[in-house]
């Protein structure tokens, strides 16, 4: 698709997403998954398989843990910001397992970045991970995600908020970690919460606080068995990224600090990496939404426990 042909892409997207609801609404669609999974140093393309597997609610949080395969590309379908759901009309998105990530104040489906995304995004090193989106031809909110490094980003075709999506992130290296003692700082943006430290001499530009949290309320060196909850004050949600065999994998956590750290632990372990702890929106978007049985995710109780700002919302989920 040459420069031209994309520029009319784009506005018929947007031009689709602002008055065609029926549009919209015809992508959230039932589809299969397609995916790679890692099974003892095999690929295997699978098909009509489950890649997300929930955990069960241990406390009165209603926060389901999930976790995904360790995934090479996923199918998933996009969902907007709160505004334009709510301008549209847009009340539940089905077919999906749920809504599985949710982005930092920016939108693939319709381009829009706030400028604080934007500034967050040129600090990312050239070696950082970003997530790409090639849309499906027949649905403009449905298709596939992986993840390429910075670098390898293709000019002009691949944009901020229209294919291309960001996550603050660090290596595992990174973290101030001392066998199972993490170091843990009060947060910034809740008094009842400590997060996650860097170590000194990181010289990430996301540095110096990792916003996932526990209300496990003590600063200094804490043993991160003992974080082992997940409630709106507790975990969070990351996409774990790596290079392995000249293939970037990622897989999808929901879950405690604990589940977290363990998980980055294990994939060094198996693929002798350093691995990429990313993380989109945080805060209130820490909190992830089950669909129910016929696959459907109702849009008042997520706005309900979330939030309803002009520049937040947006996000995916994993086609059933």
């Amino acid at each position: 698709m040459n420069s031209i042909h994309k520029f009319y892409y784009e506005i018929l997207n947007s031009l689709s997403l602002k008055y065609a609801n029926d549009s919209i609404l015809n992508f959230y669609q039932h589809g299969i998954s397609e995916f790679w999974d890692h099974d003892k140093g095999i690929y295997e393309n699978k098909t009509k398989q489950n890649l997300i597997e929930y955990g069960i609610c241990l406390n009165n949080s209603g926060q389901l843990p999930f976790k995904t395969k360790h995934l090479a590309y996923a199918e998933v379908k996009l969902f907007p910001r709160y505004q334009t759901r709510s301008a549209l009309n847009i009340k539940s998105i089905d077919g999906i397992y749920g809504i599985n990530q949710f982005f930092m104040d920016h939108d693939l489906t319709s381009g829009f970045v706030h400028p604080y995304t934007a500034n967050f995004f040129e600090k990312l090193p050239d070696n950082g991970y970003v997530l790409v989106f090639d849309r499906s031809l027949y649905r403009i909110n449905q298709g596939r995600i992986y993840y390429k490094i910075k670098s390898d980003l293709s000019q002009p075709s691949d944009v901020l908020g229209q294919n291309i999506a960001f996550c603050r992130q660090w290596k595992l290296s990174e973290i101030d970690l001392n066998g199972y003692y993490i170091m843990m700082k009060k947060s910034k943006y809740s008094s009842n919460s400590c997060c996650p430290q860097l170590k000194k001499e990181s010289s990430n530009p996301y540095y110096p606080e990792i916003p996932i949290w526990s209300s496990y309320n003590q600063e200094g060196y804490v043993d991160y068995r003992r974080l082992n909850s997940l409630t709106d004050y507790d975990g969070g949600t990351v996409v774990i990224i790596w290079t392995y065999n000249n293939q970037t994998l990622f897989t999808d956590i929901h879950g405690s600090i604990f589940e977290i750290i363990e998980e980055a632990k294990r994939i060094k372990a198996i693929y002798k990496v350093d691995p990429t702890i990313g993380i989109y929106d945080a805060g209130p978007f820490a909190r992830k939404f089950k669909s129910t049985e016929t696959g459907i995710v109702d849009f008042n109780h997520v706005n309900i426990l979330t939030g309803t700002s002009e520049y937040v919302g947006a996000g995916y989920g994993y086609l059933r």
